[in-house]
């Protein structure tokens, strides 16, 4: 996709959410896309929240991860300082960067219908522990997930069919994994775009990454 096409994207969208706080659901059930295939239940062992820490604490690092979190917000469409707290929020362990015990917690900041589309916002932060090796500096969601795309996609559990990321001619409208940088300690923030269900649907399950365990039930807005 390009700048341009993105911008005007954005625009229309209206992704400069002012969000509300609220929170979501957690009763779950085995769904099914619309062709007929199961997701299944996902697991509920999210590991433990830890607070965000730079493992090299330097003042250049700081600088590149404020830049990290600000690049990603603008493409987004997100202002970090309108944010209010998460609908949904889960903390996995998700080894990065040679850390086998770094977690990274996912706050759902909004699921925005918005006429036949429904928007998902939200925000990535990791956070490598003192066994991280001194220099791995970070790594892009593509190369954690083995150069492969990011792939997020909601469920309408309620007339079983699975949504998967939109689609223009110019590619996927979603944020481009390998500019999703993972810096300990700071938020990448990311948007997927879906078709929306019918208007009788007030909430949907989500499921961000494979590793992680299911948001159910997660309200339309």
């Amino acid at each position: 996709m390009t700048k341009t096409h993105r911008a005007t994207f954005v625009s229309l969208i209206g992704l400069a959410l002012l969000l509300a706080g609220c929170s979501a659901d957690s009763t779950t059930g085995a769904t099914s896309d619309s062709s007929g295939t199961s997701s299944g239940s996902q697991r509920s062992d999210g590991g433990s929240s830890t607070s965000g820490s730079s493992a090299s604490g330097t003042s250049a690092d700081s600088a590149s991860a404020n830049g990290v979190s600000a690049s990603s917000a603008a493409e987004a469409g997100i202002d970090p300082a309108a944010l209010q707290n998460p609908i949904a929020s889960n903390t996995i362990t998700f080894p990065i960067a040679g850390d086998p015990k770094s977690t990274l917690k996912i706050d759902v900041l909004a699921l925005r219908r918005s006429g036949k589309i429904v928007t998902l916002a939200l925000a990535m932060t990791p956070t490598y522990t003192a066994s991280a090796k001194a220099g791995t500096g970070s790594q892009t969601l593509t190369k954690q997930l083995g150069y492969g795309e990011w792939r997020p996609y909601a469920i309408d559990t309620k007339n079983l069919t699975q949504h998967d990321v939109a689609k223009t001619g110019e590619g996927s409208l979603s944020s481009a994994a390998n500019r999703l940088e993972l810096v300990s300690g700071q938020p990448v923030y990311a948007y997927a775009v879906f078709a929306a269900p019918p208007d009788d649907v007030t909430a949907m399950d989500l499921v961000i990454l494979d590793e992680a365990p299911a948001f159910r039930n997660v309200p339309l807005s």
